[in-house]
């Protein structure tokens, strides 16, 4: 089984740095929506009404993952190659399944490649410090 409160307490730093990066994404969000496109244009505009939220949800996928396996099994996934694997396997799902339902659905395989792009961001940030996960 798994105890909640002593994961959390044993893994508090990990869990509160990814709360941090969760509200930055948040925030980034809300900016890109609120003013880069509206106040961007040409491939810069298209940049960030297609692709900018999808490279934030590849943060959050692994940064959801991990924050729950921290909380209820104090494992995390700290690996670059499993990252790639779980983002690309949750992307075919998320891109291709609505196809199966809705004939005139739009699928869109520059999506996938910017949730791994999201993914590889998320490694990043969590290995910069020390060159190893904290």
């Amino acid at each position: 089984m798994f105890n909640f409160k002593k994961n959390y307490i044993s893994n508090k730093k990990y869990i509160n740095k990814l709360f941090i990066i969760m509200i930055i994404c948040t925030f980034l969000y809300i900016i890109n929506k609120t003013i880069i496109i509206k106040h961007s244009s040409g491939l810069i505009n298209y940049f960030f009404i297609c692709y900018f939220n999808d490279i934030l949800a590849g943060i959050l996928i692994i940064l959801l993952i991990n924050g729950l396996m921290m909380m209820f099994f104090s494992k995390r996934i700290n690996n670059l190659l499993q990252i790639i694997i779980i983002i690309l396997i949750i992307g075919l799902i998320w891109e291709y399944s609505p196809n199966l339902i809705k004939k005139n659905a739009i699928s869109d395989f520059y999506d996938i490649v910017a949730y791994e792009i999201g993914g590889l961001f998320y490694w990043i940030i969590i290995y910069i410090k020390g060159g190893k996960y904290e």
